[in-house]
């Protein structure tokens, strides 16, 4: 008799619902979030980290959860991308835009643990870029 075999799918092993109900939303990067990112990172594993969780936050409409994307505390709407599940210690700083499907990757810094002030740097250059936009 044949063992019944039950394999995750790859939602489920990167902690999405089976069954999500998809808005299509785009992901853009500000063009200084893009030179903090090259200017900060080259290691490619890590790059390759980061790319494939814009790709999950797309792929869950805006909605991928913990430990994907996590709020950032009184950052006023601003959240961080968590690569790698929390595991990489680099973090894209992005929020949604009012009213739209849109998301803006605003900086990119190094992940508040590892260095906070470095994270909180990132934060505030997040915060200004997003300002300056949005005329927040």
């Amino acid at each position: 008799m044949a063992k019944n075999k039950t394999r995750k799918s790859n939602a489920a092993a990167q902690g999405l619902p089976k069954a999500m109900p998809v808005v299509p939303v785009m992901v853009l990067w500000h063009p200084e979030a893009v030179v903090d990112f090259d200017e900060q990172v080259s290691d490619k594993q890590t790059r390759k980290r980061v790319h494939t969780s814009v790709d999950v936050l797309v792929r869950s409409g805006g909605k991928a959860p913990f430990p994907v994307q996590s709020a950032i505390g009184g950052s006023d709407g601003l959240r961080e991308l968590r690569c790698g599940g929390g595991r990489v210690t680099w973090r894209p700083i992005f929020s949604q835009i009012d009213g739209t499907e849109l998301f803006v990757i605003w900086a990119f810094g190094p992940e508040a643990q590892v260095n906070q002030s470095g994270f909180d740097e990132a934060v505030r250059r997040a915060r200004q870029r997003r300002d300056a936009v949005t005329g927040g």
